[in-house]
């Protein structure tokens, strides 16, 4: 009796049986999915670093290069890019888009600013953030909170630095 044999007795579990060879048909298995796998991830990283480069060396906006480049990757990897758009929360994206169009919105028409003077003129700073919180309960009933807090508190926080420059000078 081996060792192996006698300790399995001994312990009474059975003897282990030897893992199975795989068949030669199963060696010779093409690893065409890895191989693509590591393509598309090359693909990216090389999207990403050109991302950067035409960002930052050509001053092109970011979101354009970022939906050019997916474009062009999900037309060299038209199945991997069918499961990613799949696994997106489109309505995340489409609220943040949201956001972002209505805070430009009014920042371009100047109502930021002009929210931002009005509460600059308040000379209790106390008072002054409690309205800006105020307003920024109002706008988030249409808005998100976040992205209208961030564009409010910036507008006072410059005519703040202003009045004070004012003065001192």
């Amino acid at each position: 009796m081996s060792r192996a044999s006698a300790s399995s007795a001994a312990s009474g579990s059975r003897p282990r049986a030897a893992a199975p060879r795989p068949s030669p048909a199963a060696r010779r298995r093409p690893r065409t999915r890895c191989r693509r796998s590591t393509r598309d991830k090359i693909l990216t990283l090389i999207g990403i670093v050109s991302l950067i480069v035409v960002a930052l060396l050509f001053d092109v906006d970011v979101g354009f290069v970022a939906l050019s480049i997916a474009g062009v990757l999900s037309l060299i990897a038209p199945g991997a890019s069918k499961a990613a758009v799949g696994k997106v929360a489109w309505p995340t994206v489409l609220l943040i888009c949201g956001i972002v169009m209505y805070v430009g919105l009014l920042e371009e028409l100047g109502t930021i600013d002009w929210l931002g003077d009005q509460v600059a003129t308040i000379s209790a700073v106390l008072i002054a953030a409690l309205l800006i919180l105020y307003v920024g309960g109002v706008v988030s009933a249409f808005a998100s909170t976040t992205g209208i807090l961030g564009a409010l508190t910036r507008s006072p926080c410059r005519s703040w630095r202003r009045a004070r420059s004012a003065r001192s000078a």
